[in-house]
């Protein structure tokens, strides 16, 4: 659940990233579009100090960067990687003559990048099974559908849009009984499940529950 919460929290932070990075993609766009030869001339002089001395950070960094990719560091990599792209754009920026800001990816968003390169490890898979003493006579499978269930029923609850769902949302009435009188603890659960920071969408998907 903490682990659920904290993956929220990072996809909350990353959504907001994101929007920062729009705004200012859009911002790059219209003052390109408005640049001519000639003010592009006068930004770069005016702002050549500036757009020297990030060549020279950009370069450094471009050297640390080839060598985390000799180790193959992936992380090292990440961070390297996007602080290289941000520097170019700056001084992209200060050539074209733009007020527009450019910011470094928070490490929440460089983490992500990197769990995505990395793929599920053994161990994460590992971790799908809860083990005997929590899911008692089911099988595993039994078990991941138990819950995929109560996930769907959870937000259903929450009015949540949902697509293509057909008889699996169907509920007896033993089940609806059942899982009506955990509704409280369960509603607490459906942002974390709307946002897949707890997985549930197939059987297989019991991480943090």
């Amino acid at each position: 659940m903490k682990a659920a919460q904290i993956r929220a929290e990072a996809a909350a932070a990353i959504a907001a990233y994101e929007a920062r990075q729009k705004a200012s993609g859009e911002c790059f766009e219209r003052a390109s579009n408005a640049a001519n030869p000639m003010s592009l001339g006068e930004s770069a002089r005016r702002n050549a100090t500036q757009i020297e001395a990030l060549q020279k950070q950009s370069n450094a960094v471009q050297q640390r960067l080839n060598a985390a990719m000799q180790a193959n560091d992936l992380r090292k990599q990440a961070y390297l990687d996007d602080s290289v792209t941000v520097l170019t754009e700056r001084m992209t920026l200060l050539t074209i003559g733009a007020t527009c800001t450019r910011e470094f990816a928070p490490p929440v968003v460089v983490e992500a990048r990197v769990r995505s390169q990395q793929g599920p490890s053994n161990g994460d898979r590992a971790r799908f099974d809860p083990g005997e003493a929590t899911r008692g006579a089911l099988s595993r499978t039994e078990y991941g559908i138990l819950r995929e269930r109560i996930a769907l029923w959870t937000l259903m609850q929450a009015k949540a849009v949902l697509e293509d769902i057909g008889k699996e949302g169907v509920f007896s009435a033993e089940e609806q009984a059942a899982l009506a009188k955990h509704s409280a603890d369960l509603a607490k659960l459906a942002p974390l499940f709307k946002s897949n920071a707890m997985l549930w969408k197939t059987w297989g998907d019991l991480r943090d529950w």
